[in-house]
């Protein structure tokens, strides 16, 4: 059995135990081993642990006490013996949380030849997922439309048209997108409650490109893909596109009234990449544009009515009533649109002495030839009717436009007998009136 022998020495205030192994083992020699545990107090000075002679005589003066403790040896310790009744202390608790209170030792960092050795145990090298691509786009508040060139004073004549040069526009942002990948849909229309016709065109110089002339509604629908100077970066995308249209209204010749005449626009941008793409529309589409040229006034303007030619042919003197014809050809200047119907009015009539005699009428009634401009036509009912009162023998229609024409009418005159030889007086007059219809 092995044990340690303790020996305390005292030294004034000091105290110095000497530990000393023994065996007691009767095949081996005691081998002793010092083992000096010192307690000093603050103010006494190092030096003066375990001081002894050179034989290891304790020096003169000084107090050595023994003790018979005997202890186990460092290298093999003895368990404790269980006293009973003891309760095993609990681990501490933290009194803010009331639970256990964590360990304060740090952790170790791992090693990296395990890690190495276990590629479980690497940090995760996948590449992240990018975020899809974003695209944004607002389309413009409002839609602009001006006069054309020839219109610039904003005046439209009656009969006339009007050009505008309209733009819509749309703002438009993206990430990890290209100007290829956005495809731009437009649709415009133009809308009209009176009887003025209108009509629009994505390229307004090219005549053949307009559509077709309507009274209430024109519209048109295309699209477009992002132009290049959208790419302000790799990926990135920026700026405002526009889609040019034109607006034609055509005013009706006789039209006093404006009509309300509205244009409307929308715009909405994709994109034609593959995969999600996050779009986003942050404006509502342009509030609806009204257009109001001015009107000009409606010019105001009989017909003239000029007798070109008159010839009546000649009877000899008679006791009885003897018929002759006659042909008479008129002219009409019109020099305005007109927005009334005009009649002309003929009659032929025969005197003698200031005193009317005879009848005549209308043999026939040709049509009307030499017509610059349109809206003329010829009376035919007025054949065989009486021209010794003035009777419509044509008509200057309701919107002619200015322009002239000529009617030629034949006619038959009777005179009465007469007692006496002596002249007889024939007179025509070609009027025109406001159509009674």
């Amino acid at each position: 059995m092995r044990g340690l022998r303790i020996v305390q020495i005292r030294q004034g205030d000091r105290q110095v135990r000497l530990v000393a192994s023994m065996a007691n083992r009767p095949a081996r020699a005691c081998a002793v081993a010092m083992l000096v545990i010192a307690t000093l107090t603050i103010s006494s000075p190092l030096s003066a642990f375990g001081q002894e002679t050179g034989d290891g005589t304790p020096i003169p003066g000084e107090t050595w006490a023994v003790s018979d403790e005997v202890v186990p040896p460092q290298d093999e310790p003895t368990p404790p013996e269980p006293e009973d009744d003891v309760v095993p202390e609990a681990p501490p608790v933290s009194e803010e949380t009331g639970a256990d209170t964590p360990s304060t030792e740090t952790a170790s960092p791992p090693d990296e030849d395990s890690a190495a050795e276990n590629p479980a145990e690497l940090p995760d090298s996948t590449p992240e997922t990018p975020p899809p691509p974003h695209l944004t786009y607002a389309p413009a508040p409002a839609i602009s439309c001006q006069p054309a060139a020839p219109y610039a004073d904003g005046v439209i004549a009656a009969g006339a048209s009007f050009d505008y040069d309209c733009t819509v526009a749309v703002d438009i942002s993206a990430q990890r997108l290209r100007p290829g990948d956005l495809a731009l849909d437009w649709h415009v229309s133009v809308t009209s409650d009176g009887d003025w016709s209108i009509q629009i065109s994505t390229a307004p110089l090219d005549e053949s490109a307009w559509s077709e002339p309507t009274l209430d509604r024109a519209e048109i629908s295309t699209r477009s893909a992002g132009p290049e100077t959208l790419a302000t970066a790799e990926g990135e995308l920026a700026g405002t596109v526009s889609l040019p249209f034109g607006v034609r209204l055509v005013r009706p010749a006789c039209a006093a009234v404006l009509p309300l005449i509205q244009v409307e626009a929308a715009v909405a941008v994709s994109a034609t990449a593959d995969g999600d793409v996050i779009t986003e529309q942050t404006a509502d589409q342009p509030e609806p544009l009204t257009l109001a040229p001015q009107p000009a006034a409606i010019p105001e303007g009989a017909p003239a009515v000029t007798i070109e030619q008159f010839y009546v042919a000649p009877v000899s003197f008679s006791l009885v009533a003897q018929a002759t014809t006659g042909t008479i050809t008129v002219r009409i200047d019109n020099s305005v649109i007109q927005c009334h119907a005009w009649t002309l009015l003929l009659s032929i009539t025969a005197s003698t002495g200031g005193v009317s005699v005879g009848e005549s009428s209308a043999l026939s009634v040709e049509a009307i030839t030499d017509t610059t401009g349109g809206g003329y036509t010829a009376i035919t009912a007025a054949q065989n009717a009486s021209l010794t009162s003035p009777a419509g023998v044509g008509v200057v229609l309701f919107g002619a436009a200015p322009g002239s024409f000529t009617q030629t009418i034949t006619f038959t005159l009777t005179i009465p007998g007469q007692l006496r030889a002596g002249t007889v007086n024939v007179q025509a007059t070609a009027i025109v009136e406001p159509d009674a219809a």
